[in-house]
């Protein structure tokens, strides 16, 4: 599930996604497999052929374990996905620390 919310000349992407878990390199962390509620602050522009580009800058927005599952499946996902409104402290505390 995706979604955007628009702001003062930007916008927020907010996104329900699985990711596999285990080991990031990168941060050197391990990180549970489940679903995760990724928000992150977006520029869309729309060009003269009417085409909408979406850039975004790395590093900035965060990401938050919903739920913890063995295997990703349509009913966990819809699951996740129903948990979102209660995320909203989560999604304005992104929009706070990284207003563009």
């Amino acid at each position: 599930m995706k979604k955007y919310i628009e702001k003062d000349g930007y916008h927020l992407k907010v996104k329900v996604d699985y990711e596999l878990g285990g080991m990031n390199y990168f941060s050197g962390q391990v990180s549970k497999r489940g679903y995760y509620l990724y928000v992150y602050p977006v520029q869309i522009d729309t060009t003269d052929d009417r085409v909408k580009v979406e850039s975004f800058t790395f590093f900035k927005g965060g990401k938050k374990l919903l739920m913890e599952v063995g295997r990703k499946s349509q009913k966990a996902y819809e699951k996740a996905c129903a948990m979102l409104d209660a995320n909203e402290e989560f999604i304005n505390y992104i929009d706070k620390k990284y207003k563009l």
